[in-house]
């Protein structure tokens, strides 16, 4: 009976390895191209410089000599390559084998790669322009608006973009002011009372953003890909995608300010 329970633990622990399997390099290469991430992020520093052209055009306070400055140190801060590289450490440390293939059947089927060449579409920089040109009518689908939202909540992208925006400012401001411990207090203490308005700009563009790349996909379409968005599997890659690109664009942004301390 004891030898019965050994070899029967010893299958269930085999069991629960091949279920952790990591992630095969094919299955993680498909995965990363199949997903839309590879060509998103391609396509990052160019949606970055057409966002900082959209804030000047709205509040013209710096030079055309320094605006010039900024958006040249873009590509150099916000580089795909180390963008993807993060990314990819933390898909392969916590999405298995068997994560992958749920997730490739989602990307292969039809619908798959309509909603992320929907995504892809979307991620340009002049998908971006073309999206504030629209925002009025795009708003009005209020269906859409209610996904977006829903979407949000689940991928928690205005939490994200949120603490992107206050390390990016913090990392600025250290870098262009040398500041005291003091300032830097005042500083952080500024910033604690506009956060509600820098999560009330983000959440609005999120939900735009998200409102934009769905404007042709069917709302049972749309439940689906809700439905593939929920399963563990897609929840584990998203959080870890999230989670490398925060690092990434973390260490971009320190990057930026240096520059930015150096050019200006």
């Amino acid at each position: 009976m004891k030898k019965l329970l050994h070899v029967a633990l010893l299958v269930f622990s085999l069991i629960s390895v091949l279920n952790a399997q990591k992630i095969t390099s094919k299955s993680f290469n498909e995965v990363m191209e199949l997903s839309g991430i590879n060509k998103q992020m391609l396509e990052y520093p160019s949606l970055v410089k057409a966002g900082m052209t959209s804030s000047k055009n709205q509040n013209n306070d710096m030079s055309d000599k320094e605006f010039s400055q900024m958006l040249s140190v873009v590509d150099e801060a916000f580089k795909p390559s180390k963008i993807l590289t993060s990314i990819g450490i933390e898909i392969k440390k916590n999405v298995s084998q068997k994560d992958a293939k749920s997730l490739l059947k989602w990307y292969k089927s039809d619908i798959g790669k309509y909603i992320t060449k929907a995504e892809e579409d979307s991620s340009t920089a002049q998908a971006y322009m073309q999206m504030i040109k629209e925002v009025k009518v795009l708003l009005k689908n209020q269906k859409k608006v209610f996904f977006a939202k829903r979407i949000d909540k689940l991928l928690k992208s205005t939490q994200m973009v949120v603490e992107l925006q206050i390390n990016t400012a913090i990392a600025i401001f250290t870098a262009m002011n040398k500041p005291s411990k003091s300032d830097m207090t005042i500083f952080r203490s500024q910033i604690s009372r506009q956060k509600h308005i820098i999560e009330k700009n983000a959440h609005e563009m999120i939900i735009l953003s998200y409102v934009y790349a769905y404007k042709n996909i069917s709302n049972e379409d749309l439940e689906k890909y809700m439905n593939f968005l929920n399963q563990k599997s897609t929840i584990k890659f998203n959080d870890s995608a999230t989670r490398g690109i925060v690092k990434a664009l973390n260490n971009s942004s320190q990057q930026l300010a240096t520059k930015l301390s150096q050019n200006l």
